[in-house]
């Protein structure tokens, strides 16, 4: 959308059909607009690829008859997300007629790029580095299990506590963080996460 919006400021246009060979000239606005729509439509290595994995496998795993039809959308909703969003980024590098794009038309200021740059690049390290997220949440719904199984808040605390106090002791000793601190660090923070949301 910022994008879009940074297109719509620079031309004074709205339709798709004025910014025929528009990249060209907004090199920079396009490149992220096009990591944007990879994200959308869930090509790696962008987050949007990571989300649609982890539900299509949450899908499979269940075994329920209806999640295969939840598949079966999400791959529709990438299909129909393709053939839009490409449809715009091959008519800006690729165009097909005259293009139309105005002579003086160029790049928005820094203000404006730089709410593009952080979010492609969020969009690209979500897919690259999003196991510590991952593992976030699964600590996250790891322990609304346990407390619907009937543990009470005070034991995992207390529990999630003695963990994190022995990552750190094993950091200190070590200088080095190992992936078990860090996952019992991950789950003391989840749960720090979880009470907070409780208040």
């Amino acid at each position: 959308f910022m994008g879009a919006g940074a297109m719509i400021h620079q031309t004074g246009k709205t339709q798709v059909e004025d910014y025929e060979g528009l990249g060209k000239r907004m090199p920079f606005t396009y490149a992220c607009f096009t990591i944007a729509s990879l994200g959308l439509i869930g090509i790696p290595p962008t987050g949007g690829f990571i989300s649609k994995w982890n539900l299509t496998a949450a899908a499979v795993e269940s075994g329920n008859v209806l999640s295969f039809a939840g598949v079966v959308c999400l791959l529709l909703s990438a299909l129909l997300t393709a053939i839009y969003m490409l449809g715009v980024v091959s008519r800006a590098f690729f165009p097909s007629r005259r293009e139309t794009a105005v002579e003086t038309v160029a790049d928005p200021g820094w203000q404006m790029c730089l709410p593009l740059v952080i979010c492609s690049a969020v969009t690209v390290l979500l897919g690259l580095f999003s196991a510590p997220l991952i593992e976030f949440f699964r600590a996250v719904a790891m322990l609304a299990g346990k407390l619907e199984a009937g543990e009470t808040e005070f034991e995992i605390l207390e529990s999630s506590q003695l963990d994190m106090c022995g990552a750190m002791l094993d950091c200190s000793r070590n200088g080095v963080l190992n992936m078990s601190a860090a996952k019992k660090m991950i789950r003391y923070m989840a749960l720090m996460g979880h009470n907070m949301l409780m208040l």
